[in-house]
């Protein structure tokens, strides 16, 4: 079985609700892959607005000395339940960040949905979800 670890990276606050005035939120890691560089994720959301859940945003493959023209990008919204997350993959169609092509490929759900991609995403997402203590709170808080 692989051995999947999260090492988590920075944060920022970033742009304005127009219904609040509360600010974005944006996260970021990294996921290894039996001790090598597997996957980068970001989740972002809008504090104080968890009934419209957050993207999570993961880039696969070509990390750790790999090809980076084989990296793809797998977009995810979550919707916080108390039954557990409701996840779903949407469009790839927005950069997370700054220089986003260094991430790879976006993907649309039509590429993703079915393929071995998704089940390489979901794992990664699913580690976030109960690694990274930022998105934690926000998607169990």
């Amino acid at each position: 079985m692989a051995d999947l670890r999260l090492e988590l990276g920075g944060s920022n606050l970033t742009g304005e609700c127009p219904c609040c005035g509360n600010r974005s939120q944006t996260v970021w890691g990294y996921v290894r892959l039996d001790g090598d560089a597997h996957a980068v994720y970001y989740a972002r959301w809008t504090e104080g607005h968890r009934e419209r859940g957050l993207t999570v945003t993961v880039s696969l493959g070509g990390w750790g000395g790999g090809d980076a023209g084989e990296r793809v990008t797998v977009s995810m919204h979550c919707r916080p339940d108390p039954g557990g997350p409701q996840i779903m993959v949407i469009d790839g169609e927005e950069p997370p960040a700054e220089g986003a092509a260094v991430l790879g490929t976006m993907l649309k759900r039509a590429e993703v949905v079915g393929r071995p991609v998704a089940k390489q995403a979901f794992d990664v997402v699913d580690l976030v979800f109960v690694n990274d203590p930022r998105v934690a709170g926000f998607v169990y808080g």
